[in-house]
Protein backbone atom coordinates (compact mmCIF):
# COMPACT_ATOMS: atom_id res chain seq x y z
CA UNK A 1 0.00 0.00 0.00
CA UNK A 2 2.87 2.85 0.94
CA UNK A 3 4.47 2.01 -2.40
CA UNK A 4 1.17 2.38 -4.64
CA UNK A 5 1.03 5.69 -2.34
CA UNK A 6 4.05 6.64 -3.29
CA UNK A 7 4.05 5.98 -6.88
CA UNK A 8 1.18 8.46 -7.47
CA UNK A 9 3.57 10.80 -7.21
CA UNK A 10 5.07 9.62 -10.48
CA UNK A 11 8.77 8.46 -10.50
CA UNK A 12 9.92 11.18 -8.34
CA UNK A 13 8.56 9.30 -5.29
CA UNK A 14 9.33 6.31 -6.22
CA UNK A 15 10.58 4.12 -3.21
CA UNK A 16 14.33 3.15 -3.53
CA UNK A 17 16.25 1.76 -0.13
CA UNK A 18 13.18 2.58 1.94
CA UNK A 19 13.29 5.93 0.80
CA UNK A 20 11.64 8.29 -2.06
CA UNK A 21 13.97 8.37 -5.10
CA UNK A 22 13.98 12.15 -4.93
CA UNK A 23 15.48 11.99 -1.07
CA UNK A 24 18.59 11.10 -3.50
CA UNK A 25 19.16 14.70 -5.57
CA UNK A 26 17.66 16.61 -2.65
CA UNK A 27 20.47 15.23 -0.25
CA UNK A 28 22.94 16.24 -3.07
CA UNK A 29 21.35 19.58 -3.19
CA UNK A 30 21.06 20.03 0.34
CA UNK A 31 24.87 19.52 0.78
CA UNK A 32 25.13 21.99 -1.70
CA UNK A 33 23.88 24.83 0.31
CA UNK A 34 24.90 23.72 3.70
CA UNK A 35 26.36 27.13 4.06
CA UNK A 36 22.71 29.08 2.75
CA UNK A 37 20.34 28.62 5.04
CA UNK A 38 17.55 29.93 2.41
CA UNK A 39 19.26 28.45 -0.49
CA UNK A 40 16.39 25.69 -0.97
CA UNK A 41 14.15 28.42 -1.50
CA UNK A 42 15.58 28.90 -4.78
CA UNK A 43 15.28 24.98 -5.98
CA UNK A 44 12.59 24.32 -8.03
CA UNK A 45 11.22 20.68 -9.13
CA UNK A 46 9.49 19.77 -12.20
CA UNK A 47 7.29 17.11 -11.91
CA UNK A 48 4.78 16.27 -15.37
CA UNK A 49 1.17 16.18 -13.99
CA UNK A 50 -0.42 18.29 -11.40
CA UNK A 51 -2.07 15.43 -9.72
CA UNK A 52 2.05 14.35 -9.48
CA UNK A 53 3.36 17.59 -8.34
CA UNK A 54 0.66 18.26 -5.49
CA UNK A 55 1.89 14.22 -4.20
CA UNK A 56 5.34 15.68 -4.36
CA UNK A 57 4.28 18.68 -2.35
CA UNK A 58 2.97 17.08 0.26
CA UNK A 59 6.11 14.86 0.22
CA UNK A 60 7.93 18.19 0.88
CA UNK A 61 5.78 19.58 3.37
CA UNK A 62 6.63 16.30 5.71
CA UNK A 63 10.38 16.46 4.80
CA UNK A 64 11.05 19.95 5.22
CA UNK A 65 8.22 20.54 8.16
CA UNK A 66 9.52 23.41 10.16
CA UNK A 67 12.68 24.76 7.93
CA UNK A 68 13.00 27.96 7.28
CA UNK A 69 12.96 27.17 3.21
CA UNK A 70 11.65 24.60 0.90
CA UNK A 71 11.69 23.99 -2.61
CA UNK A 72 8.77 24.92 -4.43
CA UNK A 73 7.16 22.37 -7.29
CA UNK A 74 6.24 23.71 -10.55
CA UNK A 75 3.51 21.23 -12.45
CA UNK A 76 4.44 20.49 -16.62
CA UNK A 77 2.10 18.82 -19.55
CA UNK A 78 2.89 15.38 -19.10
CA UNK A 79 5.32 14.45 -22.23
CA UNK A 80 7.64 18.06 -21.90
CA UNK A 81 10.86 17.87 -22.88
CA UNK A 82 13.32 18.70 -20.68
CA UNK A 83 14.15 22.09 -22.90
CA UNK A 84 10.33 22.97 -22.80
CA UNK A 85 10.88 23.01 -19.32
CA UNK A 86 13.56 24.98 -18.90
CA UNK A 87 12.65 27.23 -21.26
CA UNK A 88 8.72 27.78 -18.86
CA UNK A 89 11.17 28.18 -15.64
CA UNK A 90 12.99 30.86 -17.94
CA UNK A 91 9.77 32.55 -18.62
CA UNK A 92 8.66 32.51 -15.28
CA UNK A 93 11.61 33.95 -14.11
CA UNK A 94 13.23 31.90 -11.72
CA UNK A 95 16.48 31.71 -12.95
CA UNK A 96 18.20 34.22 -10.63
CA UNK A 97 21.41 33.28 -9.80
CA UNK A 98 24.58 33.99 -12.04
CA UNK A 99 24.97 30.24 -12.08
CA UNK A 100 21.64 27.81 -12.86
CA UNK A 101 22.53 23.86 -11.79
CA UNK A 102 19.96 21.44 -13.61
CA UNK A 103 19.90 17.29 -12.78
CA UNK A 104 17.63 14.79 -13.08
CA UNK A 105 15.63 13.54 -10.10
CA UNK A 106 17.01 10.12 -10.79
CA UNK A 107 20.51 10.81 -9.70
CA UNK A 108 21.98 9.17 -6.85
CA UNK A 109 25.41 9.94 -5.85
CA UNK A 110 27.62 10.74 -3.29
CA UNK A 111 30.01 13.42 -5.26
CA UNK A 112 30.64 16.99 -3.15
CA UNK A 113 28.62 19.14 -5.63
CA UNK A 114 30.41 22.26 -4.42
CA UNK A 115 33.45 21.74 -6.46
CA UNK A 116 31.95 21.43 -9.90
CA UNK A 117 30.02 24.76 -8.76
CA UNK A 118 33.07 26.48 -7.59
CA UNK A 119 34.94 25.43 -11.10
CA UNK A 120 32.17 26.69 -13.03
CA UNK A 121 31.97 29.90 -11.29
CA UNK A 122 35.49 30.68 -11.04
CA UNK A 123 36.44 29.63 -14.17
CA UNK A 124 33.48 31.39 -15.71
CA UNK A 125 32.22 28.69 -17.89
CA UNK A 126 29.69 28.36 -20.05
CA UNK A 127 28.46 24.52 -18.60
CA UNK A 128 29.90 22.24 -16.19
CA UNK A 129 29.14 18.87 -17.33
CA UNK A 130 29.91 16.60 -14.11
CA UNK A 131 30.67 13.17 -14.48
CA UNK A 132 31.85 9.74 -12.65
CA UNK A 133 33.76 6.65 -13.73
CA UNK A 134 31.34 4.15 -15.54
CA UNK A 135 30.23 1.23 -13.22
CA UNK A 136 30.34 -1.68 -15.28
CA UNK A 137 32.35 -2.25 -19.05
CA UNK A 138 30.38 -1.00 -21.67
CA UNK A 139 29.09 -4.13 -23.42
CA UNK A 140 29.57 -4.69 -27.60
CA UNK A 141 31.67 -6.73 -30.10
CA UNK A 142 35.16 -6.09 -31.10
CA UNK A 143 35.75 -3.96 -33.64
CA UNK A 144 32.96 -2.63 -33.59
CA UNK A 145 31.43 1.00 -32.38
CA UNK A 146 29.42 0.23 -29.16
CA UNK A 147 25.75 1.43 -29.22
CA UNK A 148 24.11 4.06 -27.00
CA UNK A 149 26.70 5.96 -25.33
CA UNK A 150 28.33 9.11 -24.90
CA UNK A 151 31.81 10.23 -26.56
CA UNK A 152 33.27 13.08 -24.32
CA UNK A 153 36.09 15.00 -25.19
CA UNK A 154 38.77 15.95 -22.81
CA UNK A 155 41.94 18.09 -23.05
CA UNK A 156 44.75 17.23 -21.43
CA UNK A 157 43.56 18.11 -17.98
CA UNK A 158 40.65 16.63 -18.09
CA UNK A 159 38.70 19.94 -17.43
CA UNK A 160 37.87 21.51 -20.19
CA UNK A 161 35.03 20.00 -22.73
CA UNK A 162 35.89 19.66 -26.21
CA UNK A 163 33.36 17.13 -27.84
CA UNK A 164 29.42 16.09 -27.23
CA UNK A 165 28.34 13.37 -29.08
CA UNK A 166 26.49 10.43 -28.97
CA UNK A 167 23.55 9.24 -26.94
CA UNK A 168 22.84 7.09 -24.08
CA UNK A 169 19.22 6.44 -25.38
CA UNK A 170 18.03 2.91 -25.64
CA UNK A 171 17.93 3.17 -29.61
CA UNK A 172 19.97 5.26 -30.04
CA UNK A 173 22.55 3.15 -32.31
CA UNK A 174 26.06 3.49 -32.75
CA UNK A 175 28.01 6.45 -33.68
CA UNK A 176 29.47 5.72 -37.41
CA UNK A 177 32.09 9.06 -37.40
CA UNK A 178 33.40 11.81 -35.03
CA UNK A 179 34.03 15.20 -36.18
CA UNK A 180 36.90 16.93 -34.65
CA UNK A 181 37.20 20.35 -35.90
CA UNK A 182 39.99 22.05 -36.87
CA UNK A 183 39.46 24.95 -34.11
CA UNK A 184 39.25 22.26 -31.67
CA UNK A 185 42.64 20.53 -31.99
CA UNK A 186 44.05 23.88 -32.78
CA UNK A 187 43.02 25.50 -29.31
CA UNK A 188 43.91 21.48 -27.00
CA UNK A 189 46.44 20.39 -28.88
CA UNK A 190 45.14 16.90 -28.97
CA UNK A 191 41.35 15.54 -27.73
CA UNK A 192 41.29 12.66 -25.32
CA UNK A 193 37.80 10.90 -26.31
CA UNK A 194 36.54 8.52 -23.93
CA UNK A 195 33.15 6.16 -23.87
CA UNK A 196 33.85 5.05 -19.97
CA UNK A 197 32.00 8.37 -17.92
CA UNK A 198 28.37 8.10 -17.33
CA UNK A 199 26.93 11.57 -18.05
CA UNK A 200 24.98 11.90 -15.30
CA UNK A 201 23.14 14.65 -16.70
CA UNK A 202 24.00 16.94 -13.73
CA UNK A 203 24.87 20.50 -15.58
CA UNK A 204 26.32 23.71 -13.50
CA UNK A 205 25.24 26.49 -16.50
CA UNK A 206 26.21 30.12 -16.61
CA UNK A 207 22.81 31.86 -16.83
CA UNK A 208 23.35 33.97 -19.01
CA UNK A 209 25.00 31.67 -21.75
CA UNK A 210 21.95 29.27 -20.83
CA UNK A 211 19.07 31.77 -21.59
CA UNK A 212 20.78 32.54 -24.77
CA UNK A 213 21.20 28.78 -25.76
CA UNK A 214 17.36 28.75 -25.04
CA UNK A 215 16.45 31.74 -27.00
CA UNK A 216 18.58 30.81 -29.78
CA UNK A 217 17.24 27.66 -29.95
CA UNK A 218 13.88 27.29 -29.28
CA UNK A 219 13.21 23.93 -31.30
CA UNK A 220 15.51 22.27 -29.03
CA UNK A 221 13.78 19.22 -26.83
CA UNK A 222 17.06 17.31 -25.10
CA UNK A 223 19.41 18.62 -22.52
CA UNK A 224 21.76 16.11 -23.12
CA UNK A 225 21.74 15.80 -26.80
CA UNK A 226 20.75 18.73 -28.40
CA UNK A 227 21.38 21.57 -25.86
CA UNK A 228 24.61 20.53 -24.31
CA UNK A 229 26.49 19.48 -27.61
CA UNK A 230 25.27 22.72 -29.13
CA UNK A 231 26.95 24.41 -26.30
CA UNK A 232 29.93 22.84 -27.17
CA UNK A 233 30.13 23.42 -30.58
CA UNK A 234 29.33 27.03 -29.96
CA UNK A 235 32.94 26.97 -28.33
CA UNK A 236 34.35 26.82 -31.77
CA UNK A 237 32.29 29.51 -33.55
CA UNK A 238 34.08 32.40 -34.66
CA UNK A 239 33.23 35.71 -33.04
CA UNK A 240 30.61 37.80 -34.84
CA UNK A 241 32.47 41.31 -36.17
CA UNK A 242 32.90 44.45 -34.40
CA UNK A 243 29.57 46.26 -35.13
CA UNK A 244 30.13 50.01 -37.48
CA UNK A 245 31.21 52.82 -35.57
CA UNK A 246 32.48 50.56 -32.70
CA UNK A 247 36.13 50.03 -32.38
CA UNK A 248 38.23 46.94 -30.98
CA UNK A 249 40.06 47.96 -27.74
CA UNK A 250 42.96 46.52 -28.67
CA UNK A 251 42.78 48.17 -32.89
CA UNK A 252 42.55 51.55 -30.78
CA UNK A 253 45.15 53.94 -32.14
CA UNK A 254 46.49 55.85 -28.75
CA UNK A 255 48.42 58.39 -30.28
CA UNK A 256 51.58 59.42 -30.02
CA UNK A 257 53.04 59.02 -26.48
CA UNK A 258 54.59 62.12 -26.74
CA UNK A 259 51.89 64.48 -27.06
CA UNK A 260 50.06 66.12 -24.56
CA UNK A 261 47.64 64.19 -22.34
CA UNK A 262 48.51 60.94 -23.49
CA UNK A 263 48.86 58.55 -20.17
CA UNK A 264 52.83 58.18 -21.00
CA UNK A 265 53.29 61.88 -21.48
CA UNK A 266 55.96 63.61 -19.26
CA UNK A 267 53.75 66.35 -17.69
CA UNK A 268 51.44 63.93 -16.07
CA UNK A 269 48.26 61.34 -15.86
CA UNK A 270 46.86 62.76 -19.31
CA UNK A 271 43.29 62.28 -17.52
CA UNK A 272 42.11 63.93 -20.97
CA UNK A 273 43.18 61.38 -22.67
CA UNK A 274 41.94 58.30 -19.90
CA UNK A 275 38.42 60.23 -20.28
CA UNK A 276 38.45 59.92 -23.97
CA UNK A 277 39.09 56.71 -24.19
CA UNK A 278 36.16 56.01 -21.48
CA UNK A 279 33.94 58.05 -23.23
CA UNK A 280 34.30 56.18 -26.49
CA UNK A 281 34.55 52.80 -25.49
CA UNK A 282 30.87 53.69 -23.78
CA UNK A 283 29.38 53.15 -26.62
CA UNK A 284 30.21 49.62 -26.97
CA UNK A 285 27.33 47.18 -25.09
CA UNK A 286 28.09 47.01 -21.74
CA UNK A 287 25.70 44.03 -21.41
CA UNK A 288 27.55 41.00 -19.76
CA UNK A 289 28.49 38.79 -22.55
CA UNK A 290 28.33 34.68 -21.79
CA UNK A 291 30.75 32.88 -21.97
CA UNK A 292 31.71 30.15 -24.07
CA UNK A 293 34.06 27.03 -22.82
CA UNK A 294 32.95 24.53 -21.43
CA UNK A 295 34.22 22.30 -18.45
CA UNK A 296 34.13 18.95 -17.01
CA UNK A 297 34.09 17.80 -13.90
CA UNK A 298 34.86 13.75 -13.20
CA UNK A 299 33.64 12.48 -9.71
CA UNK A 300 36.26 10.21 -7.84
CA UNK A 301 36.03 6.71 -8.55
CA UNK A 302 35.43 6.63 -4.65
CA UNK A 303 32.03 8.19 -4.64
CA UNK A 304 29.17 6.53 -5.57
CA UNK A 305 27.05 7.79 -8.55
CA UNK A 306 24.57 5.89 -10.68
CA UNK A 307 20.87 6.67 -12.13
CA UNK A 308 18.11 5.06 -11.55
CA UNK A 309 16.90 4.89 -15.52
CA UNK A 310 15.97 1.59 -16.21
CA UNK A 311 14.65 -1.68 -14.59
CA UNK A 312 18.02 -3.26 -14.17
CA UNK A 313 19.60 -0.34 -12.62
CA UNK A 314 17.08 0.24 -9.77
CA UNK A 315 17.50 -3.35 -9.06
CA UNK A 316 21.35 -2.93 -8.62
CA UNK A 317 21.22 0.50 -7.07
CA UNK A 318 18.50 -1.46 -4.41
CA UNK A 319 21.49 -3.82 -3.49
CA UNK A 320 23.98 -1.20 -3.57
CA UNK A 321 22.25 1.18 -1.17
CA UNK A 322 21.62 -2.03 1.19
CA UNK A 323 25.29 -2.48 1.38
CA UNK A 324 27.22 -1.05 4.29
CA UNK A 325 29.54 1.13 2.28
CA UNK A 326 26.49 2.45 0.47
CA UNK A 327 24.18 2.70 3.00
CA UNK A 328 24.66 6.53 4.53
CA UNK A 329 23.13 7.61 1.44
CA UNK A 330 20.04 6.62 2.36
CA UNK A 331 20.68 7.80 6.13
CA UNK A 332 19.69 4.57 7.92
CA UNK A 333 21.67 2.84 10.49
CA UNK A 334 22.62 -0.36 10.23
CA UNK A 335 22.35 -2.76 13.20
CA UNK A 336 25.23 -5.06 14.08
CA UNK A 337 24.27 -7.67 11.62
CA UNK A 338 24.63 -4.98 8.75
CA UNK A 339 20.72 -4.47 7.98
CA UNK A 340 18.67 -2.01 8.60
CA UNK A 341 14.68 -2.43 10.48
CA UNK A 342 12.19 0.22 11.06
CA UNK A 343 11.12 0.48 14.57
CA UNK A 344 7.69 -0.27 13.55
CA UNK A 345 8.46 -3.88 12.14
CA UNK A 346 7.57 -6.71 14.99
CA UNK A 347 9.39 -10.40 14.18
CA UNK A 348 8.36 -13.26 15.39
CA UNK A 349 11.10 -15.43 17.85
CA UNK A 350 12.15 -17.58 15.32
CA UNK A 351 12.77 -14.83 12.51
CA UNK A 352 15.75 -13.54 11.47
CA UNK A 353 16.87 -10.71 8.67
CA UNK A 354 20.42 -11.36 6.74
CA UNK A 355 22.75 -8.16 6.24
CA UNK A 356 22.15 -6.44 3.51
CA UNK A 357 18.33 -6.20 3.99
CA UNK A 358 16.24 -3.16 4.28
CA UNK A 359 13.23 -3.59 6.08
CA UNK A 360 11.14 -0.83 5.86
CA UNK A 361 7.93 0.52 8.20
CA UNK A 362 5.34 -1.89 8.64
Amino acid sequence: ARARAQARGGVALLPLGNRALLHYPLQAVEALFAGDSAGLSRVTIVVPGEGAAQEVREWLGERYRGALARPDVVAVAPGATPVESLQLLAQQGRFVATSVLVMRGDLVTALPLQEPALMQRVDRLSVVAVLAPQRSPLEGKPGRAPKDVRYVGLDRDSSRLLLWAGSTEKGSGAVKQLGLTKGMLFEAGNVDVRVDLLDTECYFFDRAALESALEENPELESLADELVPWLVRSQFVKPAAVPAGHKRVDSMDFGDPSAKGHPRAPEGRGDAFLDSLVREMSHVDVQRTPPSTCGAYIGASSCYCARVNSVSSYAEISRDLASEVNAKLTGHELTAKHNFVAPSVEMGNKSSIGGGCIVGED
